[in-house]
């Protein structure tokens, strides 16, 4: 027999005497129990071991497999309200206690056992420090119950069921709980399993040494749902529970040093939370964490978590190290998705903390890296924003800036968090329809914590209105800024916001600039382009900006404007184009524009402006410092007080300004200026200095010809509404006519420098020719009076043309003239003439008098009587032949006093004296008139007036009265003439003088006064 059979054979033989004794243990075992007394002493010894009451229908009692008791329908009532049935409940007893006497329980197997726990009422939470002495405590004192300090026993429970139930009847139910719990001595092993309304499924498989106080175990949850564990446990909780699906598996162990260490795998779990009626879900992928706890330190690591929403892959560890007080979490994660992880991780967190301030700035996006790091001496300090450093960066991103209200979209961009600080660099992001790039920013989570925001934008303008009215809180600009309406276009350009929530510096720095906009102030749409705009504080500049206001243009523009204090403007262009059909009642919408030059209705044309400069405070009109030159073209003008329109053909001007003694001048250049008004054209140039005081003049103008219908249609306009003292202007206006025209003189030429000086206006007329006489003088107006004086003077002129010029009618008379005077007038209202003064003095030689209404008169009064009829020249086909006129009179408050007038004729001799009043047209004269050359004719014929009158001259009178133009002459009876007159005509002949009274028939009356008519000029 080999070695192997003889092994088999002796293990056989060993089976063999184990299953005798076994056999013979069966049979005896009942004689040496008392079974009676082992079932009451079973009973007994489970109500002490449990404290609790136990009911039961009947109980039996087994020997085989091994003695044990079977307790049916048993009712069981535990201390800590909690009740029971069982449908079976199995105790085997130690089998050696058996004999002995004593009743020692080692298993327990409890069938279909349905147990109810009223749970106690909820009390306020007490804060507990989790660490490995606390998990002793909690495994010493559950150890220490009675029923399972032993050496050891086994529990088996099948098919069993727990009902968990509080004051509301919410209950927590357990079903199909199968477990086996065995202790070994030191050795305690629990293998549970069941279902309930919390999950689907939990295993738990577990060792514990209640010696060393070791274990290690597994947990296998499925589906874990705890929204009824978290109603219970948190009733007063902001968000709940609304649904979850939680699958996770737990392998831990601790060592004989009292170290915790862990590992939690998670799989396809799911998570809704409610809060405000809001469902926030969370979806994890996968989960992995390690646990490392002992009494000095705690290390929580977690390699992986792949979470489907929010979307992010996320590895980390926290660590915390009592001894020396210091813990620290670092988080790196990838691919998270800001939108959804900012939503879940709002509604952990609540509306306050660390987790708000983050998310308030950072709204949405996707961070491909990310790295969190937070230390500090305490959990709670890792919530402190200093104690944060936070590193990734983020594409597509959504970030708010508070203070400045601003939601930029699309950012991309690196962002660091530090020292509570959030810094971005290089971002690239999106604000509306405008584009940043090569940006910065640093913005505070604490309250007056400043913030920077600098970037490169292409911008959409029509965006900026509303983020500079939030931004800017200075009172004029904003005033300003509210003129802009309708505003689009874009700039290219460079943005800073400097501040914190209280206040907002903001510099704006743009390029490329195509603007389309309404300004309040200006009537026409506004089109802008350039190169270079800022803004910054108090402040805007521009440079290389062309602008279109209507159908006028701008270009070149550069220069700014503050209101730190007053808003103070500068300007400066190289080139503009004024179209004066749009700009002018621009202008008259200004108030002090429009009330000076109301009365012109339109002015048309184009002003070119080749450069403009202009500097000054915008409240202070009378210290702007002004600089400009330029020129018009086709410029017309037009206003019901003038006749004709004023076209201003061509022109050039210029304005300069200079400051003395902190007076700003500006000097307005006109040079060589064209225009045209009606018939007459004009040439303007000189100068307008406006200082300190009134502005002050020194202009030239030149022109063909000037009516003074127009002079008076200009001061009329100016001066209407309006008292003419004191002079708004001061200086000196030269002007130069080659025509200068009334209603009834003609002036060639007129040259005059009026000079103006608050309530005084002085005219001097260097040259004046009033149809070849020579007329010099001045005019002085005052507030209270007009004062003249002229120096009438012609020389050896020809009298044809003066008096065709004079009277405006040609064969008057022929003849050379020569005419000295003095005249002179004041006055305190505008009848000047009134108040006339002064002397003249005429003579003329070798002509003839055709067209004198006077002269006609007394000739043909002569040519109807006896005896001159016939014999008195016709004016009108041969005219009165003289040799010479002679007169000198005076004016006296406007009437001309004659002290002397004689027409020594070729046929006969005229004197006369009295007085003409041109003024109140008035006239009174007495004419004596002398035919001499008849006298041959007269003595040979009538003998008895040869006797009569002895060889002395023959004279005849007549009354001249009424109307200068149409006078009544009547003859005059000889005692009727003055001694005056009478010894003039005796001075101007050396004769003898005899008046005659010749007889004039009635019936010829009619007749004669025909002719006269007919004579009459």
């Amino acid at each position: 027999m080999n070695k192997t059979k003889r092994i088999i054979l002796l293990i056989a033989r060993g089976i063999g005497v184990l299953l005798i004794a076994f056999l013979i243990f069966i049979l005896v075992s009942p004689m040496l129990i008392n079974l009676e007394t082992a079932k009451e002493k079973i009973l007994i010894h489970f109500s002490e071991q449990t404290g609790g009451e136990l009911l039961y229908e009947k109980v039996d009692l087994f020997y085989f497999p091994r003695p044990h008791a079977v307790i049916y329908q048993v009712s069981l009532s535990l201390p800590g309200n909690v009740t029971g049935t069982l449908a079976n409940l199995k105790v085997y007893p130690a089998i050696f206690s058996l004999f002995a006497g004593d009743v020692k329980i080692s298993k327990l197997q409890l069938i279909t056992p349905n147990f109810n726990i009223n749970l106690p009422f909820r009390q306020k939470e007490k804060k507990v420090a989790i660490s490995p002495s606390f998990a002793k405590e909690m495994l010493t004192n559950i150890l220490a119950y009675p029923a399972l300090n032993k050496s050891s026993f086994l529990i088996e429970v099948k098919d069993g069921r727990l009902n968990l139930y509080d004051e509301n009847d919410v209950s927590f139910k357990f079903i199909n709980i199968n477990a086996n719990t065995r202790l070994l001595l030191t050795r305690l092993t629990i293998d549970l399993a069941c279902k309930s309304n919390l999950w689907k499924n939990i295993s738990i498989k577990g060792l514990i040494n209640t010696h060393l106080f070791t274990s290690k175990g597994l947990v296998d949850l499925t589906l874990f749902n705890p929204k009824i564990l978290t109603d219970y446990l948190f009733p007063d909780s902001g968000f709940k529970v609304s649904n979850a699906g939680i699958n996770l598996n737990l392998d831990f162990k601790s060592d004989k040093h009292h170290a915790l260490h862990a590992k939690v795998q998670s799989h396809t779990s799911h998570l809704t939370l409610l809060k405000e009626n809001e469902n926030t879900v969370i979806k994890a992928k996968s989960f992995i964490c390690k646990l490392d706890m002992d009494e000095e330190k705690t290390k929580v690591y977690f390699p992986d978590l792949v979470l489907d929403y929010p979307k992010l892959k996320a590895s980390g560890q926290f660590l915390l190290d009592r001894m020396v007080k210091q813990t620290s979490l670092d988080i790196n994660a990838k691919k998270v998705n800001v939108g959804s992880t900012r939503k879940v991780a709002l509604a952990l967190a609540g509306n306050s903390g660390i987790t708000k301030d983050i998310f308030d700035i950072v709204k949405g996006g996707n961070v491909p890296q990310i790295t969190f790091k937070s230390f500090g001496k305490s959990p709670a300090d890792l919530g402190n924003m200093k104690n944060i450093f936070i590193r990734g960066r983020l594409r597509d991103g959504n970030i708010f800036v508070p203070a400045a209200l601003l939601d930029l979209k699309d950012v991309d961009g690196n962002v660091t968090v530090s020292n509570g600080i959030l810094v971005g660099k290089n971002i690239k992001a999106r604000l509306g329809n405008s584009f940043g790039t090569k940006g910065m920013l640093e913005l505070g989570f604490e309250k007056n914590i400043s913030f920077y925001v600098e970037t490169v934008i292409q911008a959409d303008l029509a965006q900026l209105p509303p983020i500079l009215e939030r931004l800017v809180e200075n009172k004029p600009f904003l005033k300003e800024l509210s003129q802009i309406k309708e505003l689009k276009g874009s700039a290219l350009g460079k943005m800073v916001l400097d501040g914190n929530k209280q206040l907002v510096d903001v510099s704006v720095y743009a390029s490329k600039i195509n603007l389309r906009a309404r300004y309040g102030r200006i009537p026409y749409p506004l089109q802008i382009k350039g190169k270079r705009f800022a803004y910054k504080g108090t402040q805007i500049s521009f440079d290389e900006l062309n602008a279109v206001i209507g159908k006028s243009s701008f270009s070149q523009l550069s220069g700014g404007i503050t209101w730190k204090d007053e808003p103070h403007l500068k300007i400066k262009s190289s080139l503009s184009r004024l179209q004066m059909e749009e700009i002018y009642p621009w202008l008259l919408s200004f108030k002090d524009f429009g009330s000076a030059l109301k009365n012109i209705e339109t002015i048309n044309g184009l002003v070119t402006l080749s450069s403009l400069n202009f500097n000054g405070l915008v409240s202070t009109p009378e210290r702007w410092r002004i600089g400009t030159n330029g020129e018009f073209d086709n410029i017309v003008i037009d206003s019901p007080f003038f006749s004709y329109p004023i076209f201003l053909d061509t022109g050039k001007f210029n304005v300069t300004d200079s400051i003395t003694l902190d007076t700003v001048k500006k000097i307005f250049f006109v040079e060589s200026t064209i225009f045209i008004w009606g018939k007459s054209h004009f040439g303007l140039e000189g100068n307008i200095i406006f200082s300190k005081g009134k502005p002050l003049l020194d202009m030239e103008l030149k022109a063909d010809s000037i009516d003074t219908k127009k002079v008076e249609q200009i001061i009329s306009c100016i001066m209407r509404d309006k008292k003419p003292w004191p002079l708004p202007v001061n200086g000196v206006f030269k002007i130069k006519s080659k025509i200068f025209t009334n209603e009834e003189f003609k002036f060639n030429p007129v040259h005059a420098d009026i000079f103006l000086k608050d309530n005084e206006v002085f005219i001097d007329f260097t040259k004046a020719n009033l149809c070849g006489i020579s007329v010099p003088g001045y005019i002085k107006i005052t507030d209270d009076h007009v004062e003249g004086y002229f120096y009438p003077l012609a020389e050896n002129q020809k009298f044809a043309p003066a008096l065709s010029c004079l009277f405006k009618k040609d064969h008057i008379a022929t003849g050379k003239f020569n005419l000295t005077g003095k005249l002179s007038s004041v006055s305190k209202d505008k009848d000047w003439a009134k108040a006339l003064n002064g002397n003249l003095k005429f003579t003329a030689e070798s002509g003839r008098i055709y067209r004198f209404g006077l002269l006609a008169k007394i000739l043909a009064m002569l040519n109807i009587t006896e005896i001159f009829r016939g014999k008195v020249p016709d004016l009108v086909e041969e005219g009165f032949a003289y040799n010479s006129i002679k007169a000198e009179g005076y004016f006296k408050n406007g009437k001309f006093i004659i002290n002397e007038w004689v027409i020594d004729g070729s046929s006969m001799t005229i004197v006369c004296e009295g007085y003409i009043d041109p003024v109140r047209e008035k006239i009174d004269m007495v004419v004596l008139v002398a035919p001499f050359k008849t006298v041959d004719f007269i003595i040979k014929h009538i003998p008895l007036i040869n006797e009569v009158f002895g060889g002395k001259l023959i004279s005849i009178p007549f009354k001249v009265t009424g109307d200068p133009a149409d006078p009544y002459v009547v003859p005059l009876h000889p005692e009727d003439v003055g001694a005056g007159i009478f010894g003039l005509l005796k001075r101007t002949f050396m004769l003898p003088v005899t008046i005659i009274q010749p007889l004039i028939p009635d019936e010829k009356d009619k007749d004669t006064e025909s002719v006269i008519e007919q004579i009459d000029p």
